[in-house]
């Protein structure tokens, strides 16, 4: 066969040919960004030749499995969704023979991801559950967690962010344990997406820096160049326009080194926007033409509509109205060329769920071997996470107790130290409580802590952790915390605290409460031990000053 596979031949050996076919995959894998088309061009041909060999019947179907994958990993970056999710849904059915449940878990995730991206969520949504169910199975915290991050990302472009944002954080408190700083950017990245769409502006930016800062580290430049995308239209819908500037501008300097063509055009043309907008026609004219030629070249059809919108809107404003015209019965047709593609691929996705349907029936076969086994797992996980949650929480007032307060804590710190985050601390204290147990009995002070447990838990974040110290004092960890807001939310707790009175079942009870806060700022070697003592230092020095206040220990 000639062309890029030409070295392989039929009479090598079976382990030589399948080392010729790793190195070609590999090959083609490492210049998906510098030339594209030879990779495309070299994984197509290997496709063709062991299709061709009478090989794919045995130990070769997995390898031309793989080459099916890296194909559609490669187009999917390209924004050529159909033809991904045609070749995960053919190598999915090949690694089903095999019964890989990492290799199945692998292609669920990514033919959900790619649904979603067509906007079918129904069929995306029913992957990415299956999909949850076999990591959870393997317990592998990486696709857990990001597949979880998959599902908070679906649901929010559903336009249902609040259900998003509940998986999303589900899959942040999964992957703040796997070192993975691609993953962790990944969720922060949709977070940005999720807090953009309930118009909480400064939440989503301070998941965006924080996840295009990790992307950059870690040199995914196409996933940074997209969230510096997602951080610049917040600018501009904040009216922030400098800072939008200097976003899209980045962007252009990272595609002028990688060809991000998608990328690159939508950024020239959010520049030409701004440039319209403050009448530097000039300017704004020669971004869009550069991105129109892209869109022409790359065949990007969303690019040619948002390039003849542009200019219709340039040249209506200079009154060259028949030019304007020109370019909006250009931008028309773009958007009816979108809506047959749309609905071409609706089709095609049609076409393809009853494979993927039959696939999801064939691995749930494998996976049941017995159905009253499984009955009796499930029954036994069931009772071990009902003992295992017992034995997080304090028996009187339902919080952490001590033990795993640390633990998950401990947990916080490490990943505070290995992303450069800052941490605060909450040392709560009852003043006098004492008193409350010796005058009015034990059960109305048992009644009172409770009650102070849930306020604790009502005014603090879900990624917060707080637990019972010991007696009547309670401490609360707040991962990505500066001291300002840490400060914020004492204050929030302190006034829930004592405020309204305590209802007990026999009398109302006005509680006071000290409270100490500390932090530790992103770059500070972090230890959790230190942070709690300088927390209750601040804590004496609230009791010190006369109780029921709330003092912080200067920040480190």
């Amino acid at each position: 066969m000639d062309g890029v596979v030409a070295g392989l031949d039929l009479t090598d050996s079976p382990d030589q040919i399948l080392v010729d076919i790793h190195n070609l995959r590999d090959a083609a894998w490492q210049v998906r960004f510098k030339d594209s088309e030879k990779s495309l061009r070299i994984l197509s041909q290997l496709e063709e030749w062991i299709r061709a060999s009478d090989l794919r019947a045995n130990k070769f179907q997995s390898e031309l499995a793989d080459v099916l994958f890296t194909h559609g990993k490669i187009v999917f970056t390209h924004g050529d969704y159909y033809t991904a999710l045609n070749r995960f849904s053919e190598s999915l059915a090949l690694v089903n023979v095999e019964n890989d449940m990492k290799k199945i878990g692998q292609r669920t995730k990514l033919i959900g991801r790619t649904l979603a991206y067509l906007q079918s969520y129904s069929a995306a949504l029913s992957e990415m559950f299956h999909t949850l169910q076999i990591a959870q199975k393997l317990k592998d915290s990486a696709l857990e967690g990001e597949v979880l991050s998959d599902i908070g990302y679906t649901y929010t472009a559903m336009r249902e962010p609040l259900k998003g944002l509940s998986y999303l954080q589900q899959s942040y408190d999964v992957l703040v344990s796997v070192e993975d700083p691609i993953l962790l950017a990944g969720v922060l990245d949709h977070m940005c997406f999720a807090y953009m769409i309930t118009k909480e502006f400064d939440k989503a930016l301070g998941n965006g820096r924080k996840a295009q800062a990790l992307f950059k580290k870690n040199e995914a430049h196409q996933a940074q160049t997209k969230t510096l995308l997602r951080l610049g239209s917040i600018y501009m819908e904040t009216d922030q326009t400098g800072e939008a500037i200097k976003i899209f501008r980045e962007v252009v300097e990272i595609t002028n080194m990688y060809p991000f063509y998608q990328e690159r055009g939508l950024a020239l043309c959010r520049l030409a926007q701004i440039q319209i907008k403050s009448k530097l026609y000039a300017s704004a004219k020669e971004h869009i033409e550069a991105s129109l030629y892209l869109a022409k070249k790359y065949h990007l059809v969303s690019g040619l509509v948002m390039c003849h919108k542009l200019l219709s809107e340039l040249y209506h404003r200079q009154n060259e109205y028949k030019q304007a015209f020109r370019h909006y019965k250009k931008y028309h047709a773009a958007v009816q060329q979108i809506h047959k593609l749309e609905e071409a691929n609706r089709v095609k996705v049609i076409e393809l769920s009853g494979t993927l349907e039959t696939a999801r029936k064939v691995t749930g076969a494998l996976q049941m071997q017995n159905e009253a086994l499984r009955k009796e797992v499930k029954l036994r996980k069931k009772i071990q996470m009902e003992l295992e949650e017992i034995s997080r929480r304090d028996s009187l007032t339902g919080i952490y107790n001590r033990r795993y307060f640390f633990e998950q804590a401990e947990r916080e710190i490490q990943a505070a130290r290995r992303y450069g985050y800052p941490v605060s601390a909450i040392m709560i204290d009852l003043d006098h409580f004492k008193e409350v147990n010796d005058t009015h009995g034990h059960l109305v002070g048992d009644q009172v802590l409770m009650e102070v447990a849930q306020r604790i838990l009502d005014n603090t974040r879900s990624v917060d952790i707080a637990g019972r110290y010991g007696g009547e004092e309670f401490v609360v960890l707040l991962p990505q915390t500066n001291l300002e807001e840490a400060l914020v939310t004492a204050n929030r707790i302190w006034n829930s605290l004592t405020v309204r009175p305590m209802d007990t079942r026999k009398l109302t009870l006005q509680v006071n409460a000290s409270l100490g806060v500390a932090c530790f700022n992103a770059g500070t070697a972090l230890s959790l031990d230190e942070l709690l003592e300088r927390a209750d230092q601040a804590l004496y020095q609230a009791k010190e000053k006369g109780r029921n206040r709330v003092e912080s220990s200067p920040e480190k």
